[in-house]
C-alpha cells in the first residue's frame, strides 16, 4: 500500500518450537515438498526490498516449517496435537531443477495425514524469528529486533498454509524473465504467500506553493524524523515497540533547490527507511524536522520547522509505503513566509515665503 501525505511545514506546507519429530510415516519417494512464493503487498521499488508479487529466483532464501496431523483432524481444531514433520529448514531456489526447494528433500506422507506450513523471509534473520504453532501465522519475534540496524532486510511472513496433502497443494509458480530469456513454471507446490511486516518511508516530494525565484532562492539542506520507536517485538501478529523513542534519524541531507514544479529527494542512501509499524498519537512525539536555505540577495538564513506526525496521520501501518510532500510556502498555521508590504507616506511640503533680509 501506498499513501502520500501532504505536510505543512514552517514555510512548509504539509515461545519455543516443538522439537518432536514424526517417525516411521510411510511417504510417496515420488513426491518431494516444493514451494511457490508470492508477495501480495505493493512493491517497494528498491533493491533490498522484493518488488512486484512474483518471488523471483534472485530473491532472498527464506525458512519454513510444518506440522503433521493425522487423517480427520484439521489445524483449526488439533492444533495443539500436531507434531513437527519437517524442521526449521532454508528454502532456496534451486538452479538445477529450477524449483523453491529445500537442500534436505522432505516428502509428502503417503499416510492419509496432513500438513500445515508456516514460513518467513529472509532466511538470514533466523536468530531472531522463530517458528511457533500457537502464534499467529506461527511466527514471531520474541527478543527486541531492531530496525535500524536491519535497513536491508524485508522482513515477511507468510499466511499460514493449513491442512494441506499431495493433491491439495496445488500451486503452480510462473516466472518470466524476458531479458534473460528465462521461463519457469511447476505445479503441484505450497504455496506461500508473504506480507510485509515493517514500514517504510519511500519518498519526499518537495516545492514551494508559489514561484519565488524572482526574489529569492530556497534550498532544502535536512529532513530528520524523530520520536518514532526503532525496535520491537513480534508476537500474536502484531509489533509490539520496545526501548526508548529515536533521538533523530536523517532521511536526507544534502543541498536541493526548491521550486514551484517541485522535485523529489532521495530517503537516505538506500532510496528508503524501513521502520517498526505503530500508532502515531497525540502523547507520542513523533516529529519530522526539515531545514532549508533561504537566500535573498547577498543575505542566506536558515529556516527549521519541526512537524508533529500525529497532526497528519494516527499511525504508521504495516505493509505501507509513505511519501510525504512538502509543500514550502505562505501558511501561516506553520509559520511560513510573510510578504513585505509597504504603506507609504508622505512628509508634507513645508511651505515658507521668504521675506527680504
Amino acid at each position: 500500500m501506498k499513501r502520500i501525505v501532504y505536510i505543512a511545514v514552517a514555510a512548509v506546507a504539509l515461545a519455543a518450537c516443538t522439537k518432536t519429530e514424526v517417525s516411521n510415516k510411510s511417504i510417496d519417494t515420488n513426491a518431494p515438498i516444493a514451494f511457490t512464493a508470492y508477495n501480495t503487498n505493493k512493491p517497494a521499488g528498491t533493491k533490498a526490498m522484493i518488488e512486484g508479487k512474483i518471488y523471483t529466483p534472485d530473491c532472498p532464501t527464506f525458512m519454513a516449517k510444518a506440522f503433521y496431523l493425522d487423517e480427520g483432524k484439521t489445524w483449526a481444531a488439533d492444533s495443539t496435537e500436531a507434531t513437527s514433520y519437517m524442521p526449521d529448514s532454508e528454502v532456496k531456489w534451486n538452479e538445477d531443477s529450477s524449483i523453491w526447494i529445500t537442500d534436505v528433500l522432505y516428502y509428502w506422507p503417503k499416510s492419509n495425514g496432513s500438513l500445515t506450513f508456516m514460513a518467513y523471509t529472509p532466511a538470514s534473520i533466523s536468530d531472531y524469528v522463530s517458528f511457533n504453532k500457537e502464534a499467529v501465522n506461527g511466527v514471531e519475534i520474541t527478543e527486541a529486533y531492531n530496525v535500524e540496524e536491519h535497513q536491508d532486510v524485508d522482513f515477511m511472513v507468510a499466511d499460514i498454509m493449513r491442512d494441506l496433502t499431495y493433491s491439495t497443494a496445488s500451486a503452480t509458480y510462473e516466472y518470466v524473465n524476458e531479458d534473460e530469456g528465462y521461463n519457469v513454471s511447476y505445479g503441484s507446490a505450497v504455496q506461500a504467500l508473504f506480507r510485509h511486516k515493517l514500514s517504510q518511508i519511500a519518498g519526499i516530494n518537495i516545492s514551494t506553493d508559489e514561484d519565488y525565484s524572482g526574489s529569492m532562492t530556497i534550498t532544502l539542506t535536512d529532513v530528520v524524523i524523530s520520536g518514532q520507536y526503532t525496535e520491537g517485538t513480534y508476537e500474536d501478529g502484531e509489533w509490539k515497540t520496545t526501548g526508548d523513542p529515536s533521538e533523530g534519524t536523517t532521511l536526507f541531507s544534502g543541498e536541493q533547490n526548491v521550486t514551484k514544479e517541485g522535485d523529489s529527494v532521495s530517503v537516505t542512501d538506500n532510496g528508503y527507511y524501513l521502520t517498526i509499524p505503530q500508532d502515531v498519537t497525540e502523547d507520542d512525539d513523533v516529529y519530522i524536522t526539515i531545514t532549508y536555505t533561504v537566500t535573498s540577495d547577498e543575505t542566506s538564513y536558515d529556516v527549521t520547522t519541526t512537524i508533529k506526525l500525529s497532526d497528519y496521520q494516527e499511525a504508521i501501518e504495516e505493509g505501507t509505503k509513505y511519501t510525504y510532500d512538502l509543500i514550502i510556502g505562505k501558511d501561516s498555521k506553520t509559520g511560513g513566509f510573510t510578504q513585505i508590504i509597504w504603506a507609504p507616506t508622505v512628509e508634507e511640503w513645508v511651505d515658507e515665503t521668504p521675506e527680504k533680509k
